[in-house]
């Protein structure tokens, strides 16, 4: 799992090949993503002036580990499997009329299987007259 935790900005402007740093240090992280963005000035709709501003922004990475019970860890894998299934089929889950989840414990770790069975509308209404 990973959390970003803190940010760091850096601002530059580039005069050509020449560059300003308007701050000298690295941030104290130790697993940081890295991300520049440049903007160029614009004179006209198609001319830019040889002037570049540049923003790097460092973010912080932390990993961080939760330990789980297997019926901790079943409950919250049933909850997001049901989760995407009601989103990807588009079903309001008032429609569902029994879950039936399978649990195995493996070598490698927890299987988990829901079944869904829900209620479905096929008809089209029309009108009788």
């Amino acid at each position: 799992m990973n959390l970003q935790i803190g940010s760091y900005n850096n601002f530059r402007i580039k005069f050509n090949n020449f560059e300003i740093n308007f701050n000298k240090r690295l941030p104290n992280f130790k697993k940081y993503d890295t991300i520049e963005s440049n903007k160029k000035l614009k004179l006209f709709t198609n001319f830019y002036l040889p002037i570049e501003f540049k923003k790097v922004t460092y973010k912080e990475k932390k990993l961080k580990y939760k330990k789980y019970t297997e019926e901790e860890l079943s409950t919250k894998l049933q909850k997001e499997i049901k989760a995407k299934l009601l989103e990807e089929n588009e079903i309001d889950s008032e429609k569902i009329v029994q879950e039936i989840p399978v649990v195995n414990t493996t070598t490698d770790g927890l299987k988990v299987k829901l079944t869904l069975v829900y209620e479905e509308d096929i008809g089209v209404p029309k009108a009788i007259g």
